[in-house]
């Protein structure tokens, strides 16, 4: 879905954009896509065992070939270290900053909002006036999400979601990165690491139920039936 969505807004970018934008387009698909994969393998290199009889023994836990306490090991501990600051917090830092820096055009203009407050507020306006008004809002976000040429090079981060969760693939990031990288720290089929991981996964879970992000009802209970399942 959001990866064709992607391909898409690259293709549109490559026809109708300048060609700082269809570059633009391409490398932050890029990063979306490395993104899940080059972090796992990042935060692996520092998953250890040092549970041997001898105190000082430590070897890579996906690689035994690998011994820990070589110097060899500490220069490629400083490298991964680097590259955490590069990809895992790089790139969900930078999508933050091209979501919000554009949150004006893809976010809610309040008009949702303001109905609903003076809904609750006020007893002369009924339901039926703030649902009308949240629609209005809805509508014309989307409408300049569309017609702004501006934020096509980065539409796959938020036309699957709703104006009012602009911000929720920074929200899927951090889940991701948090499934795929603190898990690698404990021991595989250890208690501590199928605990750990139904805290993020039911975290995650609650997440996705309060805040429905999709603008597709249907997507927002896949998304839900999925996550129930993994």
């Amino acid at each position: 879905g959001r990866i064709r969505t992607g391909f898409e807004s690259l293709a549109k970018s490559l026809g109708t954009s300048s060609p700082a934008q269809a570059a633009g387009a391409a490398c932050v698909l890029m990063m979306y896509l490395i993104f899940p994969g080059v972090s796992a393998t990042i935060f692996k290199t520092f998953a250890k065992d040092t549970e041997w009889e001898d105190e000082d023994e430590c070897w890579l836990r996906v690689d035994y070939s690998i011994d820990c306490s070589t110097d060899t090991y500490a220069l490629f501990e400083m490298y991964a270290g680097l590259c955490i600051v590069l990809y895992p917090l790089g790139i969900p830092l930078l999508f933050a900053y091209l979501l919000f820096s554009r949150r004006a055009i893809i976010g809610d203009m309040g008009l949702g909002r303001l109905a609903r407050t003076d809904a609750e507020s006020d007893a002369r306006i009924d339901a039926e006036a703030a649902l009308f008004a949240s629609m209005l809002g809805r509508d014309i976000t989307l409408a300049r999400r569309k017609a702004d040429g501006s934020v096509k090079f980065i539409s796959f981060l938020f036309s699957a979601y709703t104006p009012q969760c602009w911000y929720y693939e920074i929200v899927e990031c951090a889940r991701r990165l948090l499934l795929t990288g603190m898990l690698v720290f404990y021991k595989d089929g250890s208690s501590t690491q199928i605990v750990t991981a139904l805290v993020l996964a039911c975290g995650s879970l609650m997440i996705l139920t309060e805040t429905m992000p999709f603008n597709d009802p249907v997507d927002n209970r896949l998304a839900a039936m999925a996550q129930w399942v993994t």
